[in-house]
């Protein structure tokens, strides 16, 4: 593997000079021109319409049948069932309960300190 050796001058050349004083050149902008509220805006550009789709307004289809709703088990049914203390294997394809929600102690809390105080780039 080679070393290369840096040669100051070579970067001192191509500096600028730095003696050089910044030059001030005064601008004179001009009024805009007045908008004439009456005229109505340019239509937007062809080939950005080109690209949009026309949406198509598809109406409802109503339908002449009952809404199947699932009901709920008529009270003789509900009297049949036992509640039991013990537990037992479900059957397959059922899914476990979902864990418990616990409540965050410091829900509502306001804080005044936090662990890792933000940072701000340059700071």
């Amino acid at each position: 593997m080679h070393q290369r050796s840096c040669n100051s001058s070579l970067i001192q050349g191509s500096m600028a000079d730095n003696n050089t004083k910044p030059v001030e050149v005064e601008v004179t902008l001009t009024e805009p021109p007045p908008i004439d509220e009456k005229e109505p805006p340019p239509p937007p550009p062809l080939h950005l319409l080109q690209q949009l789709k026309p949406l198509k307004f598809t109406p409802p289809v109503v339908v002449d049948r009952p809404i199947e709703e699932e009901q709920p088990p008529p009270q003789e049914k509900l009297s049949e069932t036992t509640v039991s203390t013990q537990t037992h294997e479900g059957t397959e394809g059922t899914e476990p309960l979902p864990e418990p929600v616990v409540e965050d102690p410091d829900a509502g809390k306001v804080f005044t300190y936090v662990e890792e105080m933000p940072s701000f780039p340059g700071w």
